[in-house]
């Protein structure tokens, strides 16, 4: 019933002709000229668990191979997996810039039970941030987006990151000059017993670590827990309350224990 870090280890490199097919499908725009640069920045190919007829295909394009400043492209598709056939497809646009950059590794393809519906499960699309943009005050990983097919079309519903990282309190590039308090957040994703518009509700719950470092002093760990339950509106998926990042702002009652 649950659904936590996706399964996306049986994902690998994608069989020969499916990544130049998609470069060229008209389905995802205009179809470049054959001489068109369109590098292929990152790839990966899945036959989905769900319906073993299917391939699931995510490619990342870009025509510029300056790292860390490219416009990319990822192209997500499923394919007849017999003859690879498009079948439905969809596409992402990211930006290069201080605060995201895409490796070679950098997507996945998450193909965990994410059943919304009677006849509907979901996959998602896992893409990882490289970016090391020094000291900020707030770094995302692991953007999911969870697709559903919808015609000749793979349909966003829900879009999450799955780690978040926060200075609460200090400089990080400056660890010794004085006391500093930073928060990791891994969040994991399991569908609920309710259904709202068609779809069964999800809940999402962030695991956070709160780290406290002093100089001179043994630095402490504690953690807790946020949940946040998430209602489909017809078109995606949004959180029940409060809009903000459910763990970023002040608890009321912070549920601390200490790591041992």
């Amino acid at each position: 019933m649950a659904a936590t870090l996706p399964a996306s280890a049986a994902a690998g490199d994608c069989p020969d002709g499916v990544v130049e097919s998609l470069r060229v499908s008209d389905a995802f725009g205009e179809i470049p000229p054959p001489d068109y640069p369109m590098n292929v920045v990152a790839e990966t190919c899945k036959v989905w668990p769900y319906d073993t007829d299917r391939l699931l295909v995510a490619v990342a394009y870009s025509n510029d191979e300056s790292f860390g400043n490219r416009s990319v492209q990822v192209r997500v598709a499923m394919l007849d997996a017999r003859d690879q056939r498009l079948l439905a497809g969809y596409v992402m646009d990211k930006e290069e810039d201080a605060g995201f950059e895409l490796s070679k590794e950098g997507l996945a393809l998450d193909t965990a039970r994410y059943d919304l519906a009677p006849g509907v499960r979901a996959f998602g699309v896992v893409v990882d941030n490289e970016a090391h943009n020094g000291c900020p005050d707030y770094s995302y990983d692991r953007e999911l987006t969870l697709l559903v097919v919808d015609g000749t079309n793979l349909r966003p519903v829900l879009r999450q990151d799955l780690f978040a990282w926060m200075r609460v309190e200090g400089e990080p590039c400056s660890m010794s000059m004085g006391k500093v308090v930073t928060d990791n957040a891994n969040v994991f994703l399991a569908m609920a017993g309710e259904s709202h518009a068609g779809y069964r509700d999800m809940r999402l719950t962030a695991k956070i670590t709160r780290y406290t470092n002093e100089p001179d002093r043994d630095g402490t760990e504690r953690t807790r827990s946020e949940h946040r339950l998430l209602r489909y509106d017809g078109r995606r998926y949004r959180p029940v309350g409060d809009d903000d990042v459910f763990w970023l702002g002040p608890p009321g009652s912070p549920e601390w224990r200490d790591v041992q």
